[in-house]
């Protein structure tokens, strides 16, 4: 009976034949655990070196020391060589391969092609893409036509950001139940149900909290002025998270008009579909908000413009010139502006 065993990956720098330095790589089996655990893997990696006429000194290196050679890879000043092979439909096992080689550059990383090359060089030696981080973005320089000495493509690849990836229906809907209160846990089987019912973000948002009790408790006050009915009706925006009569009561006998929910958006509450809700703001709206609270804290906390314009300097990555705004209230609107939550901001100027 054969056994299979697991197999090993494994690098050996020693000599070649006419004895220059060279890299043997192999697959070594592992029995068992012990085998790594007592070096025999080492051994025998060298042995298969030894094997095909590689002599010493030998020094191997398993997977996970593999990786630090790896992290040194771009420190060289030579080409790393690759294979392309066909793996259409169409190609046999005999299909020609295409061999090519990277280079890390000072300003970017290179590929060359063996049987290609660009305008400007000789055959085999130019370049066919070029990436390079160009005025703050990733740019693929593409040299398509040996006849062109401009690049024939020149690829943004501002798209392919982590954060440009758009969020399912799923996604979107728990993210939208969460800025009313970031400690839920959305049931996996609502979020489905609300898909397959066909039913929009708002909507399904709206039907969450009609059957669930939201915790006012969460809730932060705000200081903020209330404009006229009219006005105010006008800063709203959907969804709408539904309260109790009990809630609304207790609301109401507080100071504060506002509020911020532990996810971030800035409510405030009343009658709303035969009902009562908490009822986020527009984003100006909010902001306004947000300023006036801030206003009132910091004034309160004795800071000044030269404060808020030296926190601004030392806790971001934004330049004091870069501001250039004159106010508390400005230098707090360009703090929400760039990213920068009523949260961060009350952290940044330490207001207890």
């Amino acid at each position: 009976m054969n056994n299979t065993y697991p197999k090993a990956k494994m690098m050996v720098a020693c000599r070649d034949s006419n004895g220059s330095a060279d890299i043997f790589v192999c697959e070594v089996e592992i029995p068992e655990q012990d085998f790594i655990n007592d070096g025999l893997h080492y051994q025998a990696a060298i042995s298969k070196a030894e094997e095909e006429g590689f002599t010493g000194p030998f020094l191997p290196f398993d997977a996970a020391e593999q990786r630090n050679i790896a992290r040194q890879v771009c420190e060289l000043e030579c080409p790393i060589p690759f294979t392309l092979t066909d793996h259409s439909d169409s190609a046999d096992e005999n299909a020609p391969k295409t061999k090519g080689s990277i280079t890390f550059g000072w300003d970017g990383i290179s590929v060359k092609l063996n049987g290609y090359s660009d305008c400007n060089s000789l055959d085999n030696q130019g370049i066919v893409t070029f990436l390079e981080l160009y005025e703050g973005k990733v740019i693929q320089r593409v040299y398509s036509s040996i006849n062109r000495e401009d690049p024939t493509h020149s690829i943004s690849l501002e798209d392919a950001r982590n954060e440009c990836r758009e969020l399912t229906f799923c996604e979107k809907l728990e993210q939208s139940i969460l800025k009313f209160d970031a400690t839920l846990q959305v049931e996996n089987d609502f979020l489905l149900c609300a898909e397959e019912d066909r039913l929009n973000v708002m909507q399904a948002t709206e039907s969450y909290f009609n059957d669930e009790s939201f915790d006012i408790s969460t809730l932060t006050p705000l200081v903020g002025d209330l404009k006229p009915y009219c006005e105010q009706v006008r800063d709203l925006t959907r969804p709408y998270a539904s309260i109790s009569k009990s809630a609304q009561y207790e609301l109401l006998q507080k100071a504060h008009d506002f509020y911020m929910t532990n996810g971030g958006l800035v409510v405030t509450f009343g009658a709303a579909d035969g009902g009562f809700a908490l009822m986020p703001l527009q984003e100006h709206a909010a902001k306004s908000v947000v300023i006036s609270d801030l206003m009132v804290k910091l004034s309160a906390a004795g800071y000044s413009e030269e404060d808020i314009a030296s926190v601004i300097s030392k806790a971001t990555n934004i330049t004091a010139s870069t501001v250039n705004v004159e106010g508390i209230s400005s230098q707090i609107r360009f703090l929400l502006d760039n990213g920068y939550s009523a949260k961060e901001i009350t952290d940044l100027v330490k207001i207890s």
